[in-house]
């Protein structure tokens, strides 16, 4: 990889990471629960950091340290349009655990990249290391405030051309071109794909469907409809 097309990824994984600082700070608002608070405000600030350390690089590289800046569009929007729908402590944990996955799946691929300067290798594999410990908090504490009774309750997707248009699935990393061919969507209703799916990354907490019906689970591609 050449240094200009380095430098251009960089400065976007740096971006991606100021976006995240911004969600933060929204969900941040809802959280009661004073240990979820605590690791919020330092996930916020290793997000922080990798911002900024990509800056610099950039600069390094000869690029232009580009200046970070709020983008209410996108990835950035369905987050805190996830957080604002639900609101509370399990609320915002569901919307982070989303925007983390995103966040595992960008520097997971990040860390792949024929990368020469080892300086930068180095950040790259310590910023993904950051990023699994955000998400294993995250998903480790979700399944502490989630009560087992609500988890275990019967929720029915209703099945109807509202849902179906409405729903996120086609623009989710995880749809493959098998699905997209089969036109399947709305697997919260209609279950599991028989395409044979690999997680990437899940959509479903951004998903206007799965805010409606109050949904806790992820990846109903793989796992089978909401029950």
């Amino acid at each position: 990889m050449d240094t200009t097309e380095l430098a251009h990824k960089l400065a976007s994984l740096g971006q991606l990471d100021f976006d995240a600082v911004s969600v933060y700070s929204e969900a941040l608002q809802h959280v009661r629960d004073d240990d979820v608070r605590a690791a919020f405000e330092q996930f916020q600030a290793d997000h922080k950091y990798h911002a900024e350390q990509w800056g610099a690089v950039v600069e390094r590289l000869g690029g232009e340290r580009p200046e970070p800046k709020v983008d209410l569009m996108g990835q950035m929007a369905d987050w805190v349009t996830a957080l604002r729908s639900r609101g509370g402590t399990v609320g915002a944990l569901h919307a982070l655990l989303t925007a983390e996955h995103f966040h595992n799946s960008r520097y997971g691929q990040a860390a792949e990249w024929d990368v020469a300067d080892e300086e930068i290798a180095a950040l790259l594999k310590r910023f993904l290391g950051d990023e699994k410990h955000h998400l294993a908090f995250i998903e480790e504490h979700l399944g502490k405030e989630v009560p087992a009774a609500a988890a275990a309750a019967s929720v029915k997707v209703d099945d109807v051309p509202a849902n179906t248009e409405r729903c996120r699935c086609p623009s989710c990393p995880t749809y493959d071109a098998c699905m997209r061919e089969k036109q399947q969507v709305i697997f919260c209703s209609r279950g599991k794909s028989d395409c044979g799916p690999k997680a990437v990354s899940c959509m479903c907490g951004q998903c206007p469907v799965w805010a409606q019906y109050g949904l806790s689970g992820y990846y109903f591609c793989i796992q089978g409809a909401a029950t």
